[in-house]
């Protein structure tokens, strides 16, 4: 390192003890930063989204937010917005549950299914991560002469399926402000989860009907598929449980 900061990458040398205040001031630095950096790719992504996921595609890693670090703060607010009113979002699924395929079970088995059900679907935000992995696979294998990389497309499909749960989470509140049953969140949920990621792929990858078409089946196998697994662990192990 010569000079104030590092040639490399940029750090500004530091020299002396590690003090309360210099901790402090760092802190505030890193804040400051992520805040901008939030502001500029939430915007961005609201008003020109293939352009602003091609941006960060091309290197430009220090004017926006990664991906995953955007999913992971948006599935944060989503997970504390829902919490409010977790319990008669449940009791709802229960009703619900009366009436579906598994109303063959015993009390104790939709019991089991139930809170292993409501524990996947907890965590559905987080696993997002790797769940929109495949989709971006199949999507690039159906088109063998494109460019974009699969790591470009998951890329993508992050970046969607983060807006898409900032839009769920404003919902939420939406619903719970005016007493709206929480049971057409979750299926709510899954349609602009699903429809988010079409929208920003098409955005970035351009193309014409025979992309568009090839976009809506890969991403909608993928969704599918992620919600049937849930949906057949959780019944697999209410049965092997009992």
């Amino acid at each position: 390192m010569s000079g104030a900061y590092c040639v490399q990458c940029g750090q500004k040398r530091f020299a002396g003890q590690t003090t309360l205040r210099n901790m402090a001031g760092d802190a505030v630095v890193q804040l400051t930063q992520l805040e901008s950096g939030l502001f500029r790719t939430v915007w961005g992504l609201l008003v020109r989204p293939g352009d602003t996921a091609r941006a960060f595609v091309a290197g430009q890693r220090r004017r926006y937010t990664h991906p995953f670090v955007l999913l992971l703060l948006m599935a944060t607010v989503y997970f504390l917005v829902t919490a409010v009113f977790s319990d008669s979002q449940w009791q709802e699924f229960h009703r619900f549950l009366q009436t579906d395929r598994v109303h063959w079970m015993t009390a104790t088995q939709r019991e089991r299914f139930l809170h292993f059900y409501q524990l996947l679907r907890s965590y559905l935000p987080y696993s997002l991560l790797l769940a929109t992995l495949p989709g971006a696979a199949l999507l690039r294998l159906s088109m063998p002469t494109t460019r974009h990389t699969v790591a470009e497309v998951w890329l993508v499909t992050v970046y969607a399926a983060s807006m898409a749960l900032l839009l769920i989470s404003l919902l939420a509140a939406a619903f719970l402000a005016f007493s709206i049953p929480t049971i057409a969140l979750s299926m709510a949920g899954n349609f602009i989860i699903l429809v988010a990621q079409i929208y920003y792929l098409q955005r970035y990858l351009g193309g014409g009907a025979l992309v568009f078409a090839r976009i809506v089946v890969a991403t909608g196998l993928c969704f599918a598929g992620m919600l049937w697994l849930q949906y057949d662990v959780a019944l697999r192990y209410a049965l092997w449980s009992s």
